[in-house]
């Protein structure tokens, strides 16, 4: 009976050593919780960039798909079957034109993003 009284004893202190070093593990933590706060900060930051060059990349890819489907309205071939002339309507023309400069824009955006870390080009992009 002494020996299980003893046991608990142990038990005791023990449980409030460990109380006692968690209370000091906590109050000596400040600067670890300032460098775990700063890294999950980070790392929303820079999933949230990530996605925005995603999203900038997909876009691209949807708009080069969308410019290789604009054709001339009419063809004329020659005998061989080489086209001899291709002639656009204005208005095909502004498809093309308005096109290229969203490609170049989006690219010109995801290269200013990786190189000098300025993303509110992207933050546009829908």
């Amino acid at each position: 009976m002494e020996n299980t009284n003893g046991n608990e004893e142990t038990k005791i202190k023990k449980s409030g050593s460990i109380k006692e070093a968690i209370v000091l593990a906590i109050k000596g933590s400040s600067e670890q919780i300032v460098k775990s706060v700063i890294e999950e900060l980070a790392d929303v930051e820079i999933q949230v960039r990530k996605n925005l060059v995603i999203k900038a990349m997909n876009k691209l890819d949807e708009l080069e798909k969308e410019g290789k489907k604009l054709k001339p309205d009419n063809i004329s071939y020659n005998e061989d079957g080489t086209i001899a002339t291709s002639t656009w309507t204005k208005g095909a023309l502004d498809a093309v034109k308005k096109n290229r400069e969203s490609i170049a824009k989006i690219e010109n955006s995801i290269e200013k993003a990786l190189s000098q870390n300025d993303y509110e080009g992207l933050k546009s992009i829908q």
